[in-house]
């Protein structure tokens, strides 16, 4: 408008008028994204398995990076992904935790492992006395449960020559890091007798969960009760150990005792069974005697 005002004027200076166009606007290039793909079922699966195994500190980042060095060839995470796995399948991560925890281990041959760990109980004298046990891992049975004088390496070894000579060599023995068991004489023995000692962490009493198990047993049972003395406690301890090899039956087992899994080749007599009650009821069951 105001171009055509100056032409007619006269004043020729100015541009003449020209219509008005629109500026050309380019449009950008849309960004190419990748989209997110799924994640196959496997990678589901197994990031669920790596937070159910490792513990409830272990950060995402951690799981992430675990994840991709165990499979970075064929898929990687990101710490966001599991986070986001980790809340949405809380659930299907605790039933699997409990089911590793609850997990029964694979069978075993007999005399395969040995767990051998000393307690204590204290009779009416007020002494306490030294106990020491051995479990046999694959069928539970308690090869030796008595009281010793001391707790020295040499009785110990004296008391686990009498039990090999009884039900055979072990390939394995278990033990904690107590001095008793990892002295010199005890090492050199277990060399000689070409058995391998497996030794638990420090402050890891888990590790050695067959034969703590088995004074949770006896403790629970003898908490109530009073011995005299040594050789009272000694005679006692002979029937908690018949009672838990012959009378007990162990769910590991199938509801078996550990007689009939070490003598997997005998029958039970079931017509010759007796009832067994011993320690005010405490100790109580059906004897099946091995035929």
């Amino acid at each position: 408008m105001f171009s055509l005002y100056y032409y007619l004027k006269g004043e020729t200076n100015h541009r003449p008028f020209t219509a008005f166009k629109k500026p050309i606007v380019t449009q950008p290039e849309k960004s190419v994204y990748r989209k997110n793909r799924k994640k196959p079922e496997w990678v589901v699966n197994e990031v669920i398995r790596l937070v159910a195994l490792m513990s409830s500190q272990s950060g995402c980042r951690k799981l992430a990076d675990l994840f991709n060095e165990l499979h970075g060839s064929k898929e990687t995470v990101s710490k966001t992904y599991v986070y986001n796995l980790r809340n949405k399948h809380a659930y299907d991560i605790q039933a699997l935790k409990r089911n590793l925890k609850h997990k029964r281990p694979k069978p075993v041959p007999k005399n395969t492992t040995w767990a051998m760990d000393l307690t204590y109980i204290t009779t009416v004298d007020q002494k306490q006395q030294i106990i020491l046990a051995i479990i046999e891992h694959a069928t539970r049975a308690c090869l030796k449960l008595e009281v010793l004088d001391n707790k020295s390496s040499t009785r110990i070894l004296l008391s686990l020559i009498q039990t090999i000579k009884q039900f055979g060599f072990p390939k394995n023995i278990r033990t904690d890091n107590e001095i008793n068991f990892c002295s010199r004489l005890m090492t050199t023995a277990f060399t000689l007798l070409n058995i391998k000692h497996q030794r638990t962490k420090v402050a890891a009493p888990w590790q050695n969960g067959k034969v703590e198990r088995f004074f949770g047993t006896l403790k629970s049972k003898t908490r109530t009760l009073l011995f005299d003395n040594q050789n009272h406690l000694n005679n006692e301890l002979n029937t908690f150990r018949f009672w838990y090899n012959h009378v007990r039956t162990h769910d590991y087992l199938d509801g078996k005792t550990p007689t009939q899994c070490w003598d997997s080749t005998k029958h039970s007599n079931r017509e010759k069974a007796q009832w067994f009650d011993k320690w005010r009821g405490l100790l109580r069951g059906y004897y099946i005697p091995r035929e």
